[in-house]
């Protein structure tokens, strides 16, 4: 037999509703006590409901109150129906507290006109009469005092499944009427005047307010199995290590619904306990399998960041550091969230890939200042060149100034390309190799001032003719500014 105590509390609020004084042997006048209490308890030692053909249990009735409960003291009546054995005085304990008094009758089918009519067949009882309350001291019992234990046993006849029921129905004090509630409190007023009806001056002074709870029932055989949902309980409440924000969706969602499934099984007063293990192991594994999302890749945006951060954007042309907005480009990518999930989106990995290749670009679209030193020197040799050491044909078609003046504009121009310089240098080159030195007339004046050393008178007519030819010609080249050497 178990021996964990089982409690129905019946409690009775008994408000005295006009005024009235009820006189004690050997006290002084009472007051009337509004908001009176009494509470019945029954306790049983039968911790699950069920005993087997042929097992005894206990039940115990107390009783508390706020008030003193008269020289006769209170009725109570415990009812059973069913199956049980008929009890006897030897069956019954009665309470053997000072100042206490219980007078237990046992009726077994309670068919007197003090019972209730709907009671009176079905059941067997045991009826004790002025209850709390010894001879002449009137007592307060403030804890919940024993009023007697009956012990109880099932035949070795009974029927798995039959069930016994025990009541403590109210009587009204001037009727035999129930009140039509399953479970009641029988309890009298009585006194030393009371009527042979069990009415009373001081019991119709009462006004009874019952609250009432369900009836005491024991069942014969076997409880159903036990299922234990502790695992059950400790699955569902453990979550997982990563978070739903930080879960992929498949991990994420079979999770939920196992946890939805054991939510359904926990719920379940029917469920197995094959089926609470299995939902508490689906889901246990289920948590377990909750997976992170990996991490996203931040190499091609940490290069792009150390490439920009190794120029010097001195180097590059003004108009290619504006155009590729190089800067802003950098300070993108440096805003990019460090740490973040590759979610199954690919949204976070776009935004740093694209922060990425647009700071890559930029650097790409740099373009270097020219090497000027070349077109630098070229420019000096040809400001070297002095117009009267040429030809003045030569100097017209070299145009030395106006190659020189492009050249310096060039040089000059922070945002010239490589091309360009190269273009500065090889036009210069050019106009400079079209400048023709004049020649050195020296020889040519010498010979033009030598005579010959014979005389015209002298030569022969057709030498000399040809030396004035000569000296014609010689005349002429000497004259010539354009003759070259």
């Amino acid at each position: 037999m178990k021996t964990m105590k089982k409690v129905l509390a019946l409690v009775l609020a008994v408000a005295l509703t006009i005024g009235c004084v009820v006189v004690f042997a050997n006290a002084e006048a009472l007051t009337t006590y509004e908001g009176s209490v009494v509470t019945y308890t029954l306790e049983t030692n039968d911790a699950d409901g069920y005993v087997k053909p042929g097992d005894s249990f206990t039940v115990t009735l107390k009783m508390q109150t706020n008030f003193y409960t008269g020289v006769q003291g209170r009725e109570a009546i415990l009812y059973t129906s069913g199956v049980l054995a008929d009890v006897t005085a030897a069956n019954i304990e009665k309470n053997t507290v000072a100042n206490y008094y219980s007078n237990v009758t046992i009726n077994p089918n309670l068919n007197t006109n003090a019972m209730p009519t709907a009671y009176r067949t079905g059941y067997k009882g045991v009826y004790v009469t002025r209850v709390g309350t010894a001879g002449s001291a009137p007592v307060v019992y403030e804890d919940a005092t024993p009023v007697y234990t009956v012990t109880f046993t099932v035949p070795d006849t009974a029927t798995d499944g039959s069930t016994v029921t025990f009541l403590m129905p109210r009587e009204s004090v001037a009727s035999d009427t129930v009140t039509g509630r399953s479970v009641l409190i029988a309890q009298r007023v009585i006194n030393n005047d009371s009527t042979a009806d069990g009415t009373s001056d001081v019991a119709k002074d009462y006004a009874e307010t019952v609250n009432l709870p369900e009836p005491l029932v024991i069942t014969v055989g076997e409880p159903a199995p036990t299922v234990d949902k502790s695992a059950l309980q400790t699955a569902i409440e453990t979550l997982p290590t990563v978070g739903q924000d930080e879960a992929t969706s498949a991990s994420w969602a079979a999770y939920a619904d196992a946890l939805a499934a054991a939510q359904n099984v926990y719920a379940d007063a029917n469920a197995t306990q094959d089926e609470v293990d299995a939902a508490a192991l689906a889901l246990t594994n289920a948590t377990n399998a909750v997976t992170r999302l990996g991490n996203c890749d931040y190499t091609a945006l940490d290069n792009a960041i150390d490439a920009y951060e190794a120029l010097n954007l001195d180097n590059y042309t003004p108009n290619s550091v504006t155009a590729s907005d190089v800067t802003a480009k950098y300070n993108d990518a440096k805003a990019v969230t460090r740490g973040m999930l590759n979610d199954e989106a690919g949204v976070n990995q776009t935004a740093i890939t694209n922060a990425a290749t647009a700071l890559t670009n930029a650097i790409n679209a740099l373009v270097a200042k020219a090497d000027k030193s070349a077109l630098e020197a070229a420019i000096g040799v040809a400001q070297g060149k002095e117009e009267a050491a040429y030809t003045p044909n030569s100097w017209a078609e070299a145009d030395l100034a106006n190659a020189i003046t492009a050249a310096q504009a060039v040089y000059n121009d922070a945002n010239a390309t490589a091309d360009e310089v190269s273009g500065a240098i090889t036009d210069l080159d050019t106009a400079v190799g079209k400048l023709v030195l004049k020649a050195d007339k020296t020889a040519l004046n010498a010979a033009i001032g030598t005579a010959p050393a014979v005389a015209e008178a002298e030569a022969t007519s057709a030498s000399w003719a040809a030396y004035q030819d000569a000296l014609s010609a010689a005349q002429n080249v000497a004259a010539d500014d354009n003759a070259s050497q």
